[in-house]
């Protein structure tokens, strides 16, 4: 497995609907593991929030999937309707994340990508 990419964005979200933040499209079939971080402030309440989510993706025929049925996640957080994780459309992986449907939250996220290609 190689490191094949990094990842970063930052973004304020103000209510919370997922907002997307970084994409990573694979472009060669194969297994794909993601790492991904998100670190979230409330200047407002003080509020806080730290996220990491490893997960295992494959692309077979131009489709991108999960290889798993649970992520590993490790969060701490102030605010619990705040949330970062990833998914994927079928074509790429997302990085996302929402905050609370009161105040600012300021967001700085980055991903990790790594691979072994056929």
């Amino acid at each position: 497995m190689a490191f094949l990419e990094r990842l970063a964005g930052d973004i304020t979200t103000n209510n919370t609907s997922w907002q997307y933040v970084v994409t990573y499209t694979p472009s060669v079939d194969g297994i794909y593991l993601v790492e991904f971080h998100a670190v979230a402030r409330d200047s407002t309440t003080s509020d806080d929030g730290v996220y990491h989510v490893i997960h295992p993706y494959k692309r077979v025929s131009g489709t991108v999937t999960s290889t798993a049925t649970r992520t590993v996640p490790v969060e701490v957080e102030d605010d619990g309707t705040w949330n970062a994780n990833i998914d994927t459309d079928g074509t790429d992986i997302r990085g996302r994340v929402r905050g609370d449907a009161v105040n600012n939250v300021d967001w700085f996220v980055w991903m990790h990508v790594y691979g072994r290609t056929t």
